[in-house]
């Protein structure tokens, strides 16, 4: 049985850390992930090698906060839109997470709002953008600290939201932590949830 393979999409600089615990919790639950602080150089464009990146995944969490991101020269979109528009031309699933936008976030990566007293320009297409996502999908939220993005149970929802005869093989129930220590407490009721929406997957 395979296993699924998930692309992270999103700016980079100011979302880092909420990066690595998406990338974690992915592999935690058993997909493949081929993120982009693990690639070489290549001699293509950077909005061509990650386009194909995304190509043979089954799944992409798209992260967006406050920034649109580098649009390279010729284009009207981001890298981070781009892939998010290839996902959806070849029928790979997104399931999109927004910064909540009353979150306190640092006022260099924020670009939601012209700040002329930086001469700063907007970045007038992130706020368009984010309506877009949030208009088109079901969007989660999270906030400052990378914890606070709630991924075991959307990728829950969505392995089991897969054809019978797909499922692949998981190396561990989706959400579980690294160990169960004898600190590990407070979480029973989504330890429960969890096993009930894998039971007979």
């Amino acid at each position: 049985m395979r296993t699924y393979k998930a692309f992270v999409s999103s700016t980079f600089d100011d979302l880092r850390e909420h990066r690595a615990h998406v990338i974690t919790a992915l592999r935690d639950a058993g997909f493949s992930v081929d993120p982009m602080e693990n690639w070489t150089a290549a001699a293509d464009e950077p909005k061509t090698f990650s386009q194909e990146r995304v190509e043979d995944c089954h799944l992409c969490i798209l992260l967006v906060a406050f920034r649109r991101g580098h649009v390279p020269n010729g284009e009207t979109e981001s890298i981070t839109q781009l892939e998010y528009r290839y996902a959806k031309e070849h029928d790979i699933d997104v399931l999109p997470f927004l910064l909540d936008e009353k979150a306190a976030w640092p006022r260099h990566f924020d670009e939601m709002v012209e700040d002329p007293s930086e001469q700063r320009s907007a970045d007038l297409a992130v706020a368009p953008w984010r309506a877009w996502l949030s208009e088109h999908h079901g969007v989660g939220s999270f906030g400052t600290l990378p914890h606070t993005i709630q991924i075991a149970p959307a990728l829950t929802r969505w392995v089991t939201s897969r054809k019978e005869g797909e499922v692949p093989e998981v190396r561990y129930w989706l959400g579980r932590p690294a160990s169960r220590k004898e600190e590990f407490v407070g979480r029973k009721a989504e330890i429960e949830a969890v096993r009930e929406a894998l039971d007979g997957v």
